[in-house]
């Protein structure tokens, strides 16, 4: 969502002026890039062996047909089922933290449920006082937003869009949970980075990783590591962070906060 947002608003003279950066946490930016990139992390993780993997990666084929043949909800449902027979064969760990096999995020949205719906907040969103937030991922629990999406979601597009962004001056951070195990993992976040066309394209793949240190604002003081890749000078930036799933600000809020305090 977040680049097509961006886009929207570049497209504006009025405000783009006003956008200076994105960040985008565990994005889903292209479908035949990233879904093939699941295996090979379950594999590195020990959930499933290498045959396993050669399997699934062989199977992908009729869901990146369909993207090539543009049967868009055919293939939103051909990806699923194939990204839910591999989380099967690796035991069904939580897709959006492997570190545990139970779906915490009915509980984790009651907050976030409770501080959306509040009259403030609708009303600084515009959503009206009749309206009020649900949570749905757009997988596991399907919502009216996701599901009038759901075509939208598999055409590729996502990366060409970023990258005009980026050639419009705009910065931006790319980051991923290091334990999350869904299609937008880091190994395939990255993955599909490495193949977006831009003129920073030669500097970001001759870029490596190193660890970052920040100070963090948790009680007792204590500093956290990110993990980054970004050509010096470059106006993109990827983070990998440490003991965190899908969810990075809910998994390490203190070392979430620095990161993008030291991104702003």
């Amino acid at each position: 969502y977040i680049p097509y947002i961006a886009d929207a608003i570049l497209a504006q003279p009025q405000l783009a002026h006003r956008l200076h950066g994105l960040a985008i946490g565990n994005p889903e930016i292209d479908t035949v890039l990233q879904y093939p990139q699941t295996p090979p992390y379950l594999r590195a993780l020990g959930l499933i062996g290498e045959a396993q993997a050669e399997r699934a990666l062989a199977d992908f084929s009729n869901c990146s047909t369909l993207v090539g043949g543009g049967r868009w909800r055919a293939a939103a449902d051909a990806c699923e089922a194939w990204l839910d027979s591999l989380v099967a064969a690796a035991g069904s760990p939580f897709r959006y933290d492997v570190r545990t096999y139970e779906n915490w995020f009915a509980d984790a949205v009651v907050t976030l449920d409770a501080y959306l719906n509040t009259a403030p907040v609708r009303a600084a969103l515009h959503v009206g006082k009749n309206r009020t937030w649900n949570s749905g991922d757009g997988e596991t629990e399907p919502n009216k937003v996701s599901m009038a999406l759901i075509e939208e979601i598999e055409k590729p597009g996502a990366l060409a869009v970023l990258a005009r962004a980026l050639e419009r001056g705009v910065r931006a951070v790319v980051y991923d949970g290091n334990f999350d195990g869904s299609p937008f993992n880091h190994w395939s976040t990255e993955h599909a980075l490495e193949h977006m066309a831009w003129s920073g394209a030669a500097d970001f793949l001759a870029a490596t990783h190193h660890p970052l240190v920040l100070p963090t604002r948790a009680q007792p003081a204590q500093n956290g590591t990110i993990y980054v890749r970004a050509a010096a000078g470059a106006n993109l930036s990827f983070v990998v962070v440490p003991n965190a799933g899908h969810l990075v600000p809910h998994d390490q809020p203190a070392l979430a906060l620095s990161f993008i305090e030291w991104f702003v």
